[in-house]
């Protein structure tokens, strides 16, 4: 049974990495993580080692809240989708809009939220 998985499990790679181009997913997710890892540096950047040990997993919530939020607003402007063809002017338009709308929603997201200080 496992070489059975396997072997659906390579034909369903091959076939659809064989289309020669990058599907949509790898260019939504590199972009996900290069949004979570730059905000990651942002706050490492930013603050104190000791604020970032101790606030670790709110640190961790509110980037993943940002890169969920952002990932909607590329999947609705459509930021992905002539990124690996060709970059144009219309390209970096959306992507502008995506992020300013993705910063808008965190934003309004986190007016509720009390600030929370360091110990």
């Amino acid at each position: 049974m496992p070489n059975r998985i396997n072997h659906t499990f390579r034909e369903l790679i091959n076939w659809y990495f064989s289309k020669k181009k990058l599907p949509y997913w790898c260019i939504l997710l590199l972009d996900s993580l290069i949004l979570f890892f730059s905000g990651l540096f942002a706050i490492w950047f930013f603050t104190s080692a000791s604020y970032i040990f101790g606030n670790v997993l709110a640190i961790l919530r509110t980037l993943i809240l940002f890169c969920g939020v952002s990932l909607v607003f590329f999947v609705l402007f459509h930021t992905y989708t002539g990124i690996v063809r060709y970059s144009s002017f219309v390209d970096l338009q959306r992507i502008a809009y995506a992020m300013v709308a993705a910063c808008a929603a965190v934003l309004l997201v986190n007016l509720p939220l009390p600030a929370k200080e360091g110990k």
